[in-house]
């Protein structure tokens, strides 16, 4: 292992020299991935050390290489040990952040999701928000997310409107899977998140039930919320392209429901210049 770098690079980051952070990081990740146990453990040690005398950016980063190093050699144990320490939300939200990639084992996925569930309840909303996001990467690593649900459907009524979206993210990742979980019970709040203030949260939310919908898991009375997405004036074309996505897919389902959704479009006070909106007439007519 060559100390010398490492420390520069620590060095670097402690001096909060923010243009050199990235390449600083890359030479600590480098280091972590060129280790072996005993000599990993060592410079996880360290990395924690020096997060505890640096800034709460510094400290942030530090923190997620430790943690990104334990999780991929799959040293649960010791990632334990770090969990438990940090209590700050920031660095919580970084360690969190370092759960993001393909679990070693099953066991590792496994770990990840209860950190996940421990977190969704957290008093701070970035906290909040990361832990969705490590249940959306663990479902899109095919691990069983079913521990994680209950707190993930609580998330789509967070008062926080980046809790918000990213539960509609890691919902409709779930819901893309393989894997099959009970999510009839977020219909409602993803309908609800359709008239939210924030694009964002309107567009996952219909993503989310786009994702739902070709798992023929629907409720036709989304279908005028989904409309009303695109007949806001403050629309963008992301939310559009994920509601019209949602009215095509249960559209597909059954006769009855592309009446539905044919009877709604004609109801709807739908911005007919927008080049989205008219492809999505003109699409519903050949869905047969």
């Amino acid at each position: 292992m060559n100390f010398e770098s490492l420390d520069a690079a620590l060095s670097t980051l402690l001096a909060g020299d923010s243009s050199d952070a990235g390449p600083s990081m890359d030479v600590i990740r480098n280091q972590l991935s060129g280790a072996d146990g005993s000599e990993k453990a060592a410079l996880v040690l360290r990395l924690c050390d020096a997060a505890r005398m640096s800034d709460m950016g510094v400290s942030g980063k530090l923190v997620f290489l430790a943690a990104e190093a334990l999780f991929s050699s799959g040293d649960l144990a010791s990632l334990d040990e770090v969990f438990r320490e940090i209590r700050e939300p920031m660095r919580r939200r970084a360690a969190l952040n370092a759960l993001w990639a393909k679990p070693p084992s099953q066991e590792a996925g496994e770990y990840a999701v209860r950190c996940a569930v421990e977190n969704l309840s957290h008093s701070d909303h970035r906290v909040r928000t990361e832990a969705c996001s490590v249940v959306q990467n663990q479902a899109g690593w095919k691990t069983d997310v079913a521990l994680a649900i209950p707190g993930l459907l609580a998330c789509l009524r967070d008062r926080e409107a980046t809790v918000r979206m990213q539960a509609g993210a890691a919902v409709g990742n779930v819901a893309k899977g393989r894997r099959r979980y009970d999510l009839g019970s977020a219909l409602q709040s993803l309908q609800t998140n359709l008239s939210d203030s924030s694009p964002w949260v309107r567009q996952m939310a219909g993503w989310a039930l786009w994702q739902l919908a070709k798992k023929r898991v629907h409720d036709l009375s989304s279908v005028p919320s989904l409309f009303s997405v695109l007949s806001r004036q403050d629309s963008e074309r992301e939310d559009r392209k994920a509601a019209i996505g949602a009215l095509l897919a249960i559209a597909k389902i059954s006769d009855a429901a592309r009446l539905v959704v044919l009877q709604a479009s004609r109801a709807a006070e739908l911005r007919l210049e927008v080049r989205e909106v008219d492809g999505l007439l003109r699409k519903l007519e050949k869905v047969s």
